[in-house]
């Protein structure tokens, strides 16, 4: 499972999260406990762990946003739902519903013949699947951090150097 779990992050679930932030109200309190470094231990991925599950996200779509959602997400939809076809998936695990959450943003998105000019009501529907995707996404991320942490440093370095909670991250090594 874990091997399927670092493939989606690997092809789709970092960049969904990096472009999920740009919707996110309160993605600076967010960053700061999702800082994922070499230096951290078990108690510190438990901590990040907790924030996530308890934190209240608040997010906010704009008509480019979506957009820009829509078109990655429509591009990667293949990808997203040969992770269904995977017989090591439970249906009711936190993976399959973070999945799940991923593919109804991206039917959703995909429904609508255009994003822009769509009423408020339908930006706050579409800004609340968008929310709940993104949720998932997060606390499954710090999982998977926390995996390559223990049995792939070398994976884990790469991976914390793209961190879509840096703000500016860089591969380079400096």
């Amino acid at each position: 499972m874990n091997i399927i779990i670092s493939a989606f992050f690997s092809e789709l679930g970092a960049e969904a999260i990096s472009r999920m932030t740009s919707s996110n109200l309160n993605l600076s309190a967010l960053e700061v406990g999702l800082r994922v470094d070499s230096g951290w231990n078990e108690a510190e991925f438990k901590k990040a762990s907790n924030i996530v599950k308890g934190f209240k996200f608040q997010v906010e779509s704009t008509s480019i946003q979506l957009v820009s959602m829509r078109e990655f997400l429509h591009a990667n939809k293949p990808y997203l739902l040969r992770m269904f076809d995977n017989p090591n998936l439970l249906e009711h695990d936190a993976f399959t519903e973070m999945l799940w959450a991923l593919l109804h943003v991206t039917e959703e998105l995909e429904s609508r013949e255009s994003l822009e000019g769509l009423p408020k009501n339908d930006i706050a529907h579409l800004s609340n699947d968008v929310m709940r995707a993104y949720r998932f996404l997060t606390i499954e991320w710090v999982c998977y951090m926390k995996y390559l942490k223990k049995d792939y440093p070398y994976l884990f370095s790469l991976a914390t150097r793209k961190n879509p909670y840096k703000g500016k991250s860089s591969v380079i090594i400096e």
